[in-house]
């Protein structure tokens, strides 16, 4: 008897130690976890206990801001600490969770509840884990969404996008959503106005081919000239809707990623060695058109001389701005080309005529508009001289394009009067064909 009340009293104070014990580990935990809360969050306790969000609407009581701008105000300000309390109780989450999935496995027998029981722990842990990691990221995003993007001056751009230091100011940061840069298009910066400048010619020649097709070349001639004559034209039509279309996008998406504006930037170059190429085919059709030989061997080499410059544009090594001049040198020349077949059609039909086969003064006010964008672009004339003042707009890049878009208006025209001067002039070839027999003989 004298033994049970021992065993009942040794029992009862053990409970009561145990008691103890409990409350004492569970007032030690209440100020840990206040003490990690405010080294965390150290901008709380400096500014007392009021709540984040009176302290914000205090702050703005005397401002009149939109909701939205409200809530961008609030991000901004307190993001950190709300990723820092995210990221804490992702890592208590994970631990406690990855202790009860231990001590489960440890204690559990192994019958079917108990493995069921063990697999419900896991699931429990694998998803809770999941979902602070989740909850942790949603303020970055939320972030992000609500506060947009700033201009960013030329130092404080990754070097990857520092193309032209002479335009200071108005560069858009490293955006990472395609979304954004669409969006970007609307809005004033450096690239504002090479995207509208060769949109609106993209948009112009696809207007253009379409009146090509639908009507005819010569309203005051008695036929039309051939399809198959007027598919000549698709080379250069196809070629100048493809080189700004490529200029469009590049300079839309140039501000995605490093990535990114490489792939837009060999394509953009790809589609200006597309229109110096088709730009060429109905011309050297039309002013060789009796003489079979010459046309066939120009064709061949401008097409040779395009497909090279395509692959060299498209080295990684060439899209460095520090190759900006040699891009600029390259497609000059590829542009001269031209001299050789020009050449040859004035000796061939002497200076009058050369320039009603082969509309030699447009061709050659083509080449002066191409050629002066080309210089004008390499050398960054005129932001070089008043760093600072062409930012927004009438920068090289940008007279560049308008000047391009204006040649292949130019080089057009001049092709379809070389097509109506074949169509009035019928069956010229077999006379000329006869008159070089004669001369043989």
């Amino acid at each position: 008897m004298e033994s049970t009340c021992t065993s009942s009293s040794d029992e009862e104070e053990k409970d009561q130690i145990q008691n103890q014990e409990h409350q004492t580990r569970a007032r030690q935990r209440r100020p840990a976890l206040r003490v990690k809360k405010a080294v965390l969050n150290p901008r709380r306790e400096s500014e007392g206990d009021q709540p984040v969000s009176d302290r914000f609407n205090y702050e703005l009581s005397s401002r009149d801001l939109s909701p939205v701008e409200q809530v961008r105000e609030y991000f901004c300000e307190y993001k950190d600490e709300m990723v820092e309390d995210l990221e804490r109780i992702y890592q208590e989450m994970s631990s406690k969770m990855v202790d009860l999935a231990d001590v489960a496995t440890k204690n559990l027998s192994s019958s079917a509840f108990v493995q069921g029981s063990r697999s419900i722990v896991h699931r429990t842990a694998v998803a809770a884990e999941k979902s602070a990691k989740t909850a942790s990221e949603v303020p970055a995003k939320i972030i992000t969404a609500v506060k947009g993007w700033k201009l960013h001056p030329f130092e404080k751009l990754p070097n990857w996008m520092r193309d032209n230091e002479f335009l200071t100011l108005g560069h858009r940061p490293e955006l990472n959503s395609f979304t954004e840069c669409f969006k970007s298009v609307f809005r004033i910066h450096t690239e504002t106005g090479n995207i509208w400048t060769h949109f609106i010619g993209f948009i112009a020649f696809v207007v253009l081919t379409v009146l090509f097709y639908y009507k005819p070349l010569c309203e005051y001639c008695n036929a039309d000239i051939d399809i198959s004559e007027k598919l000549i034209f698709l080379y250069f039509f196809v070629s100048a809707i493809l080189c700004l279309g490529l200029s469009t996008l590049f300079h839309t998406v140039t501000c995605h990623s490093e990535h990114v504006s490489k792939i837009f930037s060999k394509l953009d170059y790809v589609g200006i060695a597309l229109l110096t190429v088709g730009s060429f085919v109905p011309w050297i059709y039309y002013g060789f058109y009796c003489q079979l030989t010459p046309k066939i061997v120009y064709l061949t080499i401008i097409s040779l001389l395009g497909i090279g410059t395509i692959i060299t544009t498209m080295m990684d090594r060439f899209n460095k701005p520090e190759f900006r001049q040699l891009r600029a040198t390259l497609f000059v020349c590829l542009g001269l080309f031209g001299l050789f077949p020009t050449v040859h059609l004035i000796l061939r039909s002497g200076w009058e005529m050369a320039l009603v086969e082969g509309e030699v003064y447009k061709l050659l006010l083509m080449a002066g508009l191409y050629i002066s964008g080309a210089v004008l672009y390499g050398l960054r004339i005129p932001e070089r001289f008043l760093p600072g003042k062409f930012d927004l707009w009438f920068q090289s890049h940008q007279i560049f394009h308008v000047l391009v878009i204006a040649a292949a208006l130019v080089h057009y025209h001049g092709m379809t009067n070389m097509a109506v001067h074949r169509l009035k002039m019928a069956g010229e070839c077999d006379i000329i064909e006869e008159a070089q027999a004669i001369q043989i003989e």
